[in-house]
């Protein structure tokens, strides 16, 4: 596995950790910033892996 796996996989596994903690504060009553955030952060997977490819392997 090169470094670039290691980035990638591990920005998968931090995108999910937010996208699990962004689902939990919605079911709870404080979910202000979480609305906040996610008006700034309207991107999907497949965009951040898009975005990832085209950067490692142009």
């Amino acid at each position: 596995m090169t470094w670039t796996h290691v980035l990638a996989f591990g920005l998968g596994a931090l995108w999910m950790l937010v996208v699990f903690v962004t689902a939990s504060a919605m079911r709870s009553p404080r979910s202000g910033w979480v609305e906040e955030s996610q008006l700034q952060m309207p991107r999907t997977w497949t965009e951040v892996q898009t975005e990832s490819a085209s950067r490692y392997y142009d």
